[in-house]
């Protein structure tokens, strides 16, 4: 902890009063503990809690590597578009495609380097709307760090990445295709070559519900056109 804040100064009711945490009591106590088992001052923005959850500030991160002795640096960040060229400095309007980071570690020959992805990453919030590729920097960081120091941040998530990654991406659209009118299915069935043209129809009259639909004056239904031409179709075959 740091000189700003004593042990016995991080109470819950502090926690609460002074940075207005939001949480039941037992998460609040939780999270209590928890800032003073890793030693993060949630009054230095540190440690937060966020759904109910510790989250860590990319500071956090950085303190609780540097305070194991054996954290060396960083690599320079980089980011790319989708030509996947490296540059070290991003000044296109739209945002990166991605950023890596490498962390430096004692007793490691090589940097421990993770590439993060734009659109795995990004969040629907300001922050990623105004300063895309700082944010996507600070979230390669928080992995990179993870990575190097997995005893001690395992399970310690940035505020930038999305507390312990539980925001799933948003389930795809389903696209509806538009249903067939009665005179679009006349149409096609009139137009049709052979017989899985005429199954084709068919199926979508079934699912249209327009099957039993009289087409004439006469009392003709759909079902019984297709039909007649369906079998007219299969004996030319």
């Amino acid at each position: 902890m740091t000189d700003l804040v004593a042990q016995d100064q991080l109470t819950e009711q502090r926690v609460i009063d002074v940075l207005g945490v939001k949480g039941t009591r037992e998460q609040v106590s939780q999270f209590v503990e928890y800032a003073r088992r890793t030693g993060l001052d949630p009054f230095a923005g540190q440690i937060n809690l966020i759904q109910g959850r510790p989250a860590a500030s990319i500071d956090g991160l950085r303190v609780v590597a540097s305070r194991t002795g054996e954290y060396e640096g960083q690599a320079p960040t980089q980011w790319c578009g989708a030509d996947a060229v490296w540059v070290d400095v991003w000044l296109a309007d739209e945002p990166p495609h991605a950023a890596r980071v490498g962390v430096y570690r004692a007793g490691f020959r090589e940097p421990l380097v993770v590439v993060s992805l734009f659109r795995e990453a990004a969040k629907q919030t300001k922050p990623w709307q105004q300063m895309p590729a700082l944010m996507l920097a600070k979230v390669a960081e928080a992995q990179a760090l993870r990575k190097a120091f997995p005893a001690e941040l395992s399970g310690l998530y940035s505020t930038d990445e999305g507390v312990g990654q539980q925001h799933a991406a948003p389930a795809p659209a389903v696209v509806q295709e538009p249903t067939p009118s009665l005179d679009d299915l006349v149409a096609r069935i009139d137009k049709a070559d052979t017989v899985a043209d005429a199954r084709a129809v068919f199926q979508d009259a079934q699912v249209a519900q327009l099957l039993d639909t009289d087409v004439d004056d006469q009392g003709v239904t759909l079902r019984t056109l297709i039909n007649d031409i369906g079998q007219a179709l299969a004996a030319q075959a």
